[in-house]
């Protein structure tokens, strides 16, 4: 892809969002976020003490039961012990090296305080879940989970259910560490945000998540809240995935630790402002790096920048008057020309070409990391 010059028209957060009722997985399926436990025969507790994994064996129960192999004669599935493992990770990493905050107790439900999983048969397209066994007057809650038995029917990961497994612990495990800041699900879309995080942050060698881009690329002018259409709502993963390159992985929690006492918009203000940027620049920033990724790609910015699709760009002559709000942008094609309409409402940064290379004018924000 090739052009001449461009504006990235940023589209600051504001104050009217639109709101998300309900996790995407719940939205969809129109489950409660609250629900009565699975009762399950078996159980296998983690050498580490943090999680019982409940099950059915296949051999039981065809439909929801695990694989029966016991390859270490241990007397419990790998299935069960290998879900225990990716658990096991994702804890250390989120809460023992990152400090995020512990499960909420759930008070002796399923027979200790060990944040329970459920193997079961999930609906057609979901990995996973979680559930909230009641709300806390603080707004926190204990939790549990429910994960598919087998992944079967996900074409992508056929011969590799390992990985689909290793990548759903992640995810929903950080959904369990959420519900120990609040269960508001006006932050549902950084709840699944730095829940696919968690899946790189942990697993990165199975890049679950480019899967998600192409949505969030196709209609980069969507605000991050809005999950329109389905499922476009995790490619806001790109938000985490940058501010921890740039910043660090503990940034991710900072910003976590703010989100109860504001909402998340106002958290990730607060936090840029901590550390001395603007939500301007950190904005405009962010919309660079998901400009150069894929065909645009010029060797800095994300790991996997040159797997990711292009965002979508738009003529001069389509750039509405009044952007909307929620920290999207529009991606301008000037062929050769430079402006925007004179109503236009946001930030403008433009990136203009110089033969093979790119140059770019930066708002704010140090440019030789980005320069040719």
């Amino acid at each position: 892809m090739k052009f001449s010059a461009y504006i990235i028209a940023l589209i600051i957060a504001g104050s009217a969002m639109a709101i998300i009722c309900g996790l995407p997985e719940v939205a969809r399926t129109r489950a409660p976020l609250t629900s009565e436990r699975p009762n399950l025969p078996h159980y296998y507790d983690s050498e580490e003490g943090n999680f019982r994994i409940w099950y059915y064996l296949v051999t039981e129960n065809p439909d929801s039961g695990i694989d029966t192999t016991d390859s270490d004669a241990s007397g419990f599935p790998d299935w069960a012990e290998l879900a225990a493992e990716y658990l096991e990770k994702t804890r250390a990493m989120l809460i023992d090296s990152l400090g995020a905050r512990p499960p909420v107790p759930d008070n002796g439900r399923g027979g200790n305080d060990r944040t329970d999983v459920y193997f079961v048969n999930m609906r057609a397209g979901l990995y996973g879940m979680i559930y909230a066994d009641s709300t806390l007057p603080n707004g926190t809650a204990a939790a549990y989970l429910t994960i598919d038995n087998d992944f079967a029917g996900f074409p992508a990961y056929v011969g590799r259910e390992h990985e689909a497994l290793a990548v759903t612990c992640a995810h929903e495990f950080f959904h369990v560490i959420h519900f120990a800041y609040g269960t508001a699900m006006t932050w549902v879309w950084w709840m699944e945000a730095t829940a696919v995080w968690s899946e790189e942050l942990n697993f990165p060698e199975i890049d679950d998540y480019l899967s998600y881009l192409d949505y969030f690329q196709e209609y980069p002018s969507t605000a991050l809240n809005d999950d329109t259409p389905s499922g476009r709502i995790y490619g806001t993963v790109l938000l985490p995935l940058y501010i921890a390159k740039n910043y660090g992985d503990r940034a991710i929690i900072d910003i976590w630790e703010r989100i109860p006492s504001s909402n998340v918009y106002i958290a990730l203000d607060n936090w840029a402002d901590s550390i001395g940027i603007s939500m301007t620049d950190l904005y405009g920033d962010f919309a660079r790096w998901n400009l150069f990724v894929g065909d645009n790609y010029r060797g800095w910015g994300y790991d996997d920048a040159e797997l990711m699709p292009e965002p979508v760009l738009i003529d001069r002559t389509e750039i509405p008057e009044t952007l909307p709000g929620g920290g999207g942008a529009v991606y301008i094609d000037l062929t050769g020309q430079f402006g925007l309409p004179p109503n236009h409402t946001g930030g403008g940064w433009a990136e203009l070409s110089g033969g093979d290379t790119l140059s770019a004018l930066f708002h704010g924000l140090p440019p030789h990391q980005y320069s040719d």
